[in-house]
């Protein structure tokens, strides 16, 4: 008989226990299929690195993706898809964003989304920032967690109850765990579909 695997844990192995169960809620989150007749309050797209740092200044489908779900449901008879499109804020990378200097994030900044945004024929009231701390001269950071905070403020004060939450492959599962025990933290509810672009 084995002994209980959970009995006498310490500090750091009760939360890699709870660190696992969060994947575990989390995967089954990705094995699952978007709900396509659902239409989600919004879709939370959080940032994404697309200059020097990558190997070419594609989004990953990123946007394409946001735009068409945006698309999806506001059409006279909608399918699905969400109903804002949500982005980060910040000032990013692309030197239009800080007066010709690069900054330590490879993120292209909200100004440069919003714009490829409206190219897609996103209506600038279905765009909205989300406001985390931005990387300046002072060595501040923003991460998925500054990111999953500012976003479910933002979910809380607007009342919403369910966002796509859409990122590229290798990032889907991080930024589900992260914003899992965001939503914990703050104590709030929000039913998440996962989403990797098409």
């Amino acid at each position: 008989m084995e002994p209980d695997q959970y009995r006498g844990t310490t500090s750091g192995e009760a939360t890699c226990r709870e660190e696992l169960e969060a994947l575990f809620f989390c995967a089954s989150f990705l094995l699952g299929n978007w709900p396509k007749r659902v239409i989600a309050d919004c879709v939370f797209v959080p940032g994404l690195a697309v200059d020097e740092w990558q190997e070419d200044e594609d989004d990953d489908g990123i946007l394409n993706t946001a735009a068409a779900l945006y698309h999806q449901a506001a059409t006279e008879l909608p399918s699905g898809g969400a109903r804002t499109v949500v982005i980060p804020g910040n000032v990013g990378s692309m030197p239009e964003g800080r007066g010709g200097m690069r900054s330590p994030t490879g993120y292209p900044g909200g100004t440069v989304w919003h714009r490829e945004l409206l190219l897609l024929d996103v209506p600038a009231d279905a765009i909205v920032f989300y406001a985390c701390e931005d990387v300046g001269p002072d060595g501040k950071s923003w991460h998925t967690r500054t990111e999953a905070d500012a976003f479910v403020a933002m979910a809380r004060a607007r009342g919403w109850t369910s966002a796509v939450v859409l990122a590229t492959p290798f990032h889907t599962l991080r930024v589900l765990c992260t914003l899992v025990q965001a939503l914990i933290d703050a104590r709030y509810r929000l039913r998440l579909f996962p989403v990797t672009p098409r």
